[in-house]
C-alpha cells in the first residue's frame, strides 16, 4: 500500500511540476513575443534616442547600454540616404558618418544622413572577444518635421519684386502689408503658400534640402519660401514671368 501511495504522489507531484514548466515556458515564450511590440519599452533605459521618440536635430548623439563582456558594438540604421552601419567603441555615438567628396575620392566628409520628417529604425550588438553577438530588437525613432516653424497666417510687408534679364532681382514700390497662409500639403513633404487677398495667388513648393528654403522654378523665376532664425520669413510670388522685366510680388522686411 505504502508503494502504491508513493507512486501516486510522485505521480501527482511530477503532474504539477510538468505542468509549471509549461507555464513557465508559455510565459517566458509570450515575453519574447510581446517584448518587440510597440507597446514594449525597450529594457535599456539609457537608450537615446527614446524609443518611438522624435528628434529635433540631424545631428545627436546615439546611445545604449553597455552588454558585459563587450568593448565593441555594431551600430546599423535603416533609412538612411547613405548607409549607416559601423563599429564603435564604447556604449554611444555621433549620427554622423564619413563619405568621399565628390571631387576628390581621396577626402571624406563628415555628414548626417538624417533628414527631417523621416522614419528610422536602428539595432545594436555587442561585439565580444572579436565576435559579433545578438543583435538587439529594433528600435525606432523619427526626425522633426521641418514644416511646423513656418506654417501660419503671416502679415507682412509687401512689394512689387521685378527680376531682370541680366538675372538681378530687386523691389520697387512698396505696397501696405498683405498677408499670406503657409500650410502643409498632406502625404508630401511641401507646404502651399497662398496670398490672401489680392490676385490670390498660390503655389506648391518644395523644400529641396536646405531646412529654411521652399521653392518651385519656372525658368529662372522663382515661388520662394525663406525662412530666418528669428522666425521671420519672406515670400515671392512671381505672378507675370512673361513681361518685358518679370515681376511678381514680395513679402517680408526689406529686401
Amino acid at each position: 500500500i505504502n508503494t502504491i501511495f508513493k507512486v501516486i504522489f510522485l505521480s501527482l507531484l511530477n503532474l504539477k511540476f510538468m505542468t509549471y514548466l509549461k507555464l513557465s515556458f508559455f510565459g517566458v515564450a509570450l515575453f519574447l513575443v510581446s517584448s518587440c511590440t510597440k507597446d514594449t519599452q525597450p529594457d535599456c533605459k539609457n537608450l537615446y534616442p527614446e524609443y518611438e521618440g522624435t528628434i529635433d536635430t540631424s545631428v545627436f548623439d546615439f546611445q545604449w547600454c553597455a552588454i558585459q563582456g563587450a568593448t565593441h558594438y555594431r551600430v546599423k540604421v535603416e533609412g538612411t540616404f547613405y548607409p549607416f552601419d559601423t563599429i564603435v567603441e564604447g556604449t554611444s555615438m555621433k549620427s554622423m558618418i564619413q563619405v568621399p567628396d565628390a571631387n576628390n575620392p581621396n577626402i571624406y566628409l563628415e555628414i548626417s544622413p538624417f533628414q527631417w520628417g523621416e522614419n528610422y529604425e536602428w539595432q545594436v550588438a555587442p561585439i565580444i572577444d572579436g565576435q559579433q553577438g545578438e543583435w538587439s530588437e529594433v528600435y525606432t525613432f523619427q526626425t522633426w518635421d521641418a514644416r511646423d516653424k513656418i506654417i501660419g497666417t503671416y502679415t507682412l510687408d509687401k512689394y512689387i519684386y521685378k527680376y531682370s534679364l541680366s538675372g538681378y532681382s530687386y523691389l520697387s514700390n512698396y505696397l501696405g502689408e498683405g498677408q499670406v497662409k503657409v500650410e502643409k500639403v498632406e502625404s508630401t513633404r511641401n507646404i502651399r503658400i497662398t496670398e490672401i487677398g489680392g490676385n490670390n495667388s498660390s503655389e506648391e513648393l518644395r523644400n529641396l534640402g536646405s531646412l529654411s528654403s521652399w521653392s518651385k522654378t519656372y525658368d529662372v523665376y522663382p515661388y520662394k519660401l525663406v525662412a530666418y532664425p528669428n522666425d521671420s520669413i519672406k515670400i515671392i510670388f512671381m505672378t507675370n514671368p512673361a513681361d518685358s522685366i518679370p515681376w511678381g510680388y514680395y513679402y517680408g522686411g526689406y529686401y
